[in-house]
């Protein structure tokens, strides 16, 4: 008997639905959160499904050792099944992104259908992920203690322990672990690393992630390091006194400050900075938000002299950052086009992850490090040895016993 669905109002209902139908030794094979489409945004609700096989079904499987083995089980050839399984969804993906820009519109309707058809292709994304490292053997369990002290996950896991497993040349397992990690970390350019030229930095990513500091942190640098004129543009119109913070900073710099609300603004602000560092804090709503202002950044005129390359689009997350958040980040502000990642609050945290996490998802290199509060002290330009230092600290030696004479 194939498997069956059961809807509820939340996972305990249709646990007991499915219970009711299959008996109570039936068995969960799966479970679903599922959005059921309003009209109105504020009665939108949700439904749960579970997926469900009598008792019989499962145990008639000598090799089912938990409740998932029928799911993850790969008959035959399991790297054949894999790329079979992986093309499949890629190609489901590539038809609801088709579908997806016929249908958006600027009514209630389109809006919903986006929502819709998103949350489709988040889910597929999500498949994908499971099964790309479906057959691989499992890192040794010292190197996955290792890699779980640094709160390394997911794809940067599996990178890291592949490379370490590839060395084969003898060396300890720490040395192994450093060094797979400096081939993994993506280091790039830092965006004040050019002092001959105009330039523009724009810092996005979520909001309460350290933008409006990272900002002022990055005009210090220009004013007090370079001797660089610097303009600073808010667009956090948003969060209260956000706008008050980079302006006092301004003042302190002797920087110049605009405030923009509009992205035809934010345009004209650009284009007419005569400094040579112009910094752009925005307010973490996320391009995929109606007029969200993020969206004009990689499209923005540029003072005269700037070349496209002068345009740095950063996007600033946590240092503690877990792999699907940074995958939830990343496919948020992918249509801002960012360049670098920023890596803030390092000191905030003992397993900096996000310094692998981050650029991973977003596909694009490191390009700063911010450890602390401190203006502008506490920022540097990305580099592996940092990076290493803070993803691999000293050993802090154990305190010798003492016994009393």
């Amino acid at each position: 008997m194939s498997p069956s669905t059961y809807r509820g109002r939340t996972l305990e209902a249709a646990t007991r639905a499915a219970h009711e139908a299959l008996g109570e030794a039936a068995q969960i094979v799966a479970t679903r959160k599922i959005a059921l489409r309003s009209s109105l945004p504020f009665l939108a609700s949700f439904e749960f499904e579970v997926t469900a096989e009598p008792a019989e079904a499962h145990q008639a499987r000598p090799d089912a050792r938990h409740t998932f083995a029928a799911a993850v089980r790969l008959p035959g050839d399991s790297e054949v099944q894999v790329s079979a399984i992986r093309s499949e969804v890629r190609g489901e993906i590539r038809a609801l992104r088709a579908m997806l820009a016929q249908r958006m519109t600027d009514d209630d309707d389109g809006r919903a259908s986006r929502r819709e058809f998103e949350a489709e292709i988040t889910n597929l994304q999500e498949i994908v992920e499971t099964f790309r490292y479906a057959g691989e053997e499992l890192p040794p369990s010292d190197l996955r203690r290792i890699l779980a002290t640094a709160g390394i996950e997911g794809a940067a896991a599996h990178l890291v322990a592949k490379r370490v497993r590839n060395r084969g040349d003898g060396a300890s397992l720490q040395e192994s672990y450093r060094q797979a990690l400096l081939e993994t970390l993506d280091i790039g350019r830092f965006p004040l690393a050019d002092a001959a030229r105009k330039i523009v930095v724009a810092l996005i990513g979520p909001s309460g992630v350290g933008k409006t500091t990272t900002a002022a942190k990055l005009a210090a640098h220009a004013v007090l390091a370079q001797g660089r004129s610097v303009t600073l543009v808010s667009t956090d119109t948003f969060r209260v006194g956000a706008r008050e913070q980079l302006e006092r900073f301004a003042e302190l710099l002797g920087a110049t400050f605009v405030t923009t609300h509009t992205r035809g603004e934010l345009d004209v602000a650009l284009a007419s900075s005569k400094s040579d560092v112009t910094i752009v804090d925005t307010a973490g709503r996320g391009p995929t938000e109606r007029d969200a202002i993020e969206t004009a950044l990689c499209r923005t005129r540029l003072p005269a002299g700037a070349r496209p390359e002068d345009r740095h689009i950063l996007l600033c997350v946590p240092a503690a950052l877990r792999e699907l958040e940074a995958r939830r980040f990343a496919r948020a502000f992918a249509a801002c086009r960012p360049t670098g990642v920023v890596v803030t609050k390092i000191d905030e945290t003992d397993a900096p992850s996000g310094l692998l996490h981050g650029p991973l998802a977003a596909k694009v290199p490191l390009a700063a490090m911010c450890f602390g509060q401190r203006v502008p002290e506490d920022i540097d330009e990305a580099s592996h040895h940092a990076a290493l230092a803070a993803l691999c600290p000293p050993r802090r030696p154990s305190r010798a016993r003492t016994s009393a004479t």
